[in-house]
């Protein structure tokens, strides 16, 4: 699945992780999270930089209430630009996987609350084969998405060092220029 989203934060963001609600999940097999492209409102291949993290199977939270997270952290932080649609995507080899969305008309679990509006301005889609997409207008996944906040105040120090190699002579001629 598929979960798109626009950056509306002035000069982007740097993602640091997502957190995702599961209901069941595999025993064996992990979900592996990317941050792609959309192109024409869909999603893409595209992988961003940094944007693809793998969670084992034992490292999934469940939940029946949709309380409890799993924290997806990147490798590194993933710069997003502002004013761009992008997606995340979880991708499994299981069918055991199941994770929490919001449905318009739906009741809010746990409450007696409709959904009454979209809690995302994305789209949620849907695909078997990772390439073709389907659009689900009325439903959203439940998912956090948190930015980095860096210090700014401080200042720090980068040291440089070459590689002690040895010396050897080159040829005759052996510069062109």
């Amino acid at each position: 699945i598929a979960q798109s989203f626009m950056v509306d934060a002035t000069g982007g963001i740097f993602v640091s992780s997502i957190d995702l609600f599961f209901k069941t999940k595999s025993t064996t097999l992990p979900v592996v999270v990317e941050l792609r492209t959309m192109i024409n409102g869909y999603p893409t291949t595209e992988v961003i930089p940094f944007g693809q993290v793998s969670v084992a199977a034992a490292d999934i939270n469940v939940s029946d209430d949709a309380t409890t997270a799993t924290t997806f952290t990147f490798p590194s932080p993933v710069y997003l630009q502002a004013g761009v649609e992008y997606c995340l995507v979880l991708k499994t080899d299981s069918s055991a996987y199941a994770t929490y969305t919001a449905r318009l008309g739906d009741t809010v679990i746990g409450s007696d609350r409709t959904v009454s509006k979209q809690p995302a301005t994305g789209v949620l889609f849907k695909s078997a084969n990772d390439s073709t997409w389907t659009p689900e207008q009325m439903e959203d996944l439940k998912f956090n998405l948190k930015k980095a906040v860096f210090d700014t105040s401080t200042s720090g120090t980068l040291t440089l060092a070459n590689k002690a190699l040895p010396t050897r002579a080159l040829p005759a001629n052996s510069l062109r220029t």
